[in-house]
């Protein structure tokens, strides 16, 4: 793998991603189609409604489809297991690039934890807005940032 992209879904209204959510995701794959470069990935997206919508965004931009996960939905009952996560991730050594479209929670713990366990890198991050991304690339053991805004 060469990257990873840990993606929080776009704004939305009530459970469903708004226009400004929908804007926010297509603005990404833009950026994102840059970085990719015509690498072959896979998308994998939280369960949650919002986290749906904006993988099917991506992955009609794309053309590949995505497959849900509840490991990365977050709060409520669901806890981050952020070691069953990388578990996950590790599954998809033969993409390219690795799309996760998640929530605020992962975005704020699991960097930390993928830099450390996977790259013996630290990631620092801050608050990462909806319709950001955070691309970690393997090769050079770096976090870019994204926004969709």
């Amino acid at each position: 793998m060469k990257k990873l992209v840990l993606l929080r879904h776009g704004s939305y209204s009530g459970d469903h991603l708004n226009d400004l959510g929908r804007q926010q995701i297509k603005n990404l794959a833009l950026q994102l189609k840059k970085l990719i470069n015509g690498d072959n990935l896979s998308i994998i997206t939280s369960p949650a409604i919002r986290a749906v919508e904006s993988a099917q965004i991506l992955s009609s931009f794309f053309g590949v489809k995505y497959e849900v996960n509840k490991v990365f939905l977050s709060g409520g009952q669901y806890h981050e297991d952020l070691p069953k996560a990388l578990e996950i991730i590790r599954t998809k050594e033969k993409v390219a690039v690795l799309i996760i479209v998640t929530h605020y929670e992962y975005l704020e713990k699991f960097p930390h934890y993928f830099g450390k366990e996977e790259l013996g890198s630290f990631f620092y991050t801050d608050t990462v807005d909806k319709g950001e991304a955070l691309v970690i690339d393997y090769q050079e053991k770096s976090l870019l940032r994204f926004s969709g805004n």
